[in-house]
């Protein structure tokens, strides 16, 4: 049997059953579907080697010429572990309960690291912000530019993650009943994404599948008061033709997917059961909920047309988020729970980056010695 046949076995057979969550599945499932239209996925299953594999995965990482001739360009860490996760998956559905082999080849496999080459007399210093932490000014231009090109439903979204560190897909998926306006705070408990096999905007958890408790501050206290006052004139404006927001429910192969669909009363479809209907926080002017595909491409125009924010994207918010709390002087335990990261590594190594002024003021500390 080929691995392209294979993956499609092992898709149907263990992925959809098991217990990964749905937007794992999808990922999965995407990644699967790349790696069948690869050379790779037209050898046999049983003949695969280690060699063949870490060719292959050197390949995605590192870029070069494939067997059949194919450009490959070179891919990030992050996404060659996705590769490396869905084949690791597969070739142990292989060996049990399949017996297809006797063991799995993924099991020596390594991810190499890309060889930076660095000119040892350039005069340039190309080292200092790697990673961008978007300023005050910085937002309020995004936002200007977002009002002036028409891009208003991008607008709180950003505003929320620049003071709260959230996803993309937990801020699209957030309603005002998990907003204590009182308190001051966010209790995060879900998040929306693209389902991409279905064709539709599905609900689920959050990415670690636990909920968290997110303070706020006077700023975005101010910000939601705003578009609360805002949203209730459009509403009363709008009347019957206000659109609302509903979520139903279906199962497919055992596994339950919550849908995120937008009508009105008049053009409700009769073959769907609309289950609930949820007041979320960012909506367009018409009332629909704000798809994050959406927002993205806002971001990516903002990269294009906006100086200084070149490669700016959503997440770039959650990187902001985090160096400016850990630069004002915040305990990295605190930062990580906000974040909801399981692991503070995650937090240290990837979202602190530190400014060049915040490590001035550090070592000047010596001084005091």
């Amino acid at each position: 049997m080929k691995l392209k046949s294979f993956l499609e076995k092992w898709i149907e057979g263990d992925l959809r059953t098991g217990g990964l969550s749905n937007g794992t599945v999808d990922s999965y499932i995407r990644i699967a579907k790349r790696i069948e239209k690869h050379y790779i996925g037209y050898y046999d299953v049983r003949a695969i080697t280690t060699d063949d594999l870490q060719q292959y995965i050197d390949l995605l990482m590192l870029g070069g010429i494939a067997p059949d001739g194919a450009k490959f360009k070179g891919y990030s860490k992050d996404y060659v572990h996705l590769y490396s996760a869905v084949l690791n998956h597969c070739f142990t559905y292989a060996v049990y309960p399949i017996h297809e082999r006797d063991d799995n080849p993924m099991q020596f496999i390594r991810i190499k690291k890309k060889r930076i080459i660095i000119n040892l007399f350039d005069k340039d210093d190309d080292t200092e912000n790697l990673y961008h932490i978007v300023t005050k000014k910085e937002i309020k231009n995004i936002v200007a530019y977002l009002d002036e090109h028409k891009r208003h439903a991008s607008t709180l979204p950003i505003l929320i993650s620049y003071y709260t560190g959230l996803r993309l897909g937990e801020v699209c998926g957030l309603c005002w009943e998990d907003i204590d306006m009182e308190e001051k705070f966010i209790t995060v408990k879900r998040s929306v994404h693209r389902n991409n096999e279905h064709k539709c905007i599905e609900v689920g958890p959050t990415k670690n599948g636990k909920p968290r408790i997110v303070d706020f501050g006077e700023t975005l206290y101010n910000i939601f008061l705003q578009y609360l006052d805002e949203q209730q004139i459009i509403r009363s404006t709008l009347g019957k033709r206000n659109i609302r927001n509903y979520v139903w429910e279906t199962t497919l192969r055992n596994r339950k997917y919550y849908y995120l669909e937008s009508t009105t009363f008049k053009n409700k479809k009769d073959d769907i059961m609309l289950t609930k209907n949820i007041n979320l926080v960012c909506i367009k002017n018409n009332g629909a909920f704000v798809n994050p595909d959406m927002v993205a491409d806002a971001c990516r125009v903002i990269s294009r047309e906006l100086p200084g924010l070149e490669g700016f994207h959503f997440h770039t918010l959650r990187h902001t988020y985090t160096s400016n709390l850990l630069s004002l002087g915040a305990t990295p335990k605190d930062v990580q729970e906000l974040l909801g990261h399981a692991d503070i590594r995650t937090t240290m190594n990837i979202y602190a980056h530190a400014k060049r002024e915040d490590k001035k003021k550090t070592v000047r500390l010596l001084d005091n010695l």
